[in-house]
């Protein structure tokens, strides 16, 4: 990845790590201690995500209640997609955003290129909506 690659994956990803930030500000308020934002890609570049916001207490919020939504990161996904597919590197397939109330915000690779295809990837949704 060149220099002005390597800046504007950090500046795309930066922007989505903010929006996400101030959309779980909105949300849960001070009642968070950290969002974390897991993308991954397709073979053929589509991607999924999901969303989990821990609260005070440790407790994941399974339903965030629309914070993709305002975050309104598809655009900036897409633009993040691009700068993959003309790196020299390009070989992950998948960000993890670890998204901290203090505004700080760690991003960590997937390099599997497999990771989109987990059939537990949305597992928890469905134990928490087969619940009585």
């Amino acid at each position: 990845m060149s220099e002005d690659q390597l800046q504007n994956f950090e500046s795309i990803s930066n922007e989505i790590a903010s929006r996400f930030y101030h959309a779980v500000e909105e949300k849960h308020g001070t009642n968070w201690t950290c969002a974390i934002v897991d993308l991954r890609i397709f073979e053929d570049g589509n991607f999924i995500k999901k969303i989990r916001v821990y609260s005070n207490t440790e407790k994941a919020f399974i339903d965030p209640g629309g914070i993709s939504h305002k975050a309104d990161t598809t655009l900036l996904v897409e633009e993040l997609l691009e700068t993959r597919e003309t790196s020299l590197i390009n070989s992950w397939h998948g960000l993890l955003f670890k998204i901290f109330q203090d505004g700080n915000c760690k991003i960590e690779m997937n390099y599997d290129p497999k990771c989109a295809e987990d059939p537990n990837f949305f597992k928890e949704i469905e134990d928490y909506l087969n619940e009585d």
